[in-house]
């Protein structure tokens, strides 16, 4: 549970920074993933194959942000893979995809009710502390 914590902590700085100079601060996802990985590293709390899928689902993300040339930013990527080396690759996964059912939702309310049009484009990393949220709430159920 501590690591779900520490995941929302570290989003929740994240979204602070998207939406008020919509970045994703580098720094303090390293700072956090390196911290991450050792405090992994050291409690092995989770497994080597977990935290390597935590790293490929973010790397996945990264590597989608720059073939579409940002339509998903690549921040987003970083902030997936951060969250992978934190608290693992079901972790992650967890909250990738509810994250995605959440924008979804979202999106398809954005467009019918306010007349967005498709190519508008949104912040996901509130859909991703969303995710954590949802995240944390099942596993502590």
């Amino acid at each position: 549970m501590i690591y779900l914590v520490w995941v929302l902590i570290f989003v929740a700085g994240c979204l602070f920074s998207d939406l008020k100079e919509r970045k994703i601060y580098l720094w303090w996802c390293i700072a956090n993933a390196l911290a991450g990985s050792c405090a992994n590293f050291i409690f092995r709390d989770h497994s080597f194959g977990d935290l390597a899928f935590g790293t490929v689902i973010g790397c996945s993300f990264i590597l989608i942000g720059i073939l579409t040339k940002e339509k998903i930013g690549i921040g987003d990527g970083v902030i997936i893979l951060t969250i992978g080396l934190i608290a693992g690759g079901f972790v992650s996964f967890s909250v990738t995809v509810w994250a995605f059912v959440i924008c979804t939702l979202c999106s398809m309310g954005f467009m019918l009710f306010l007349k967005k049009s498709w190519h508008s484009s949104i912040p996901f990393t509130p859909y991703v502390l969303i995710g954590s949220v949802i995240t944390l709430w099942l596993q502590e159920w």
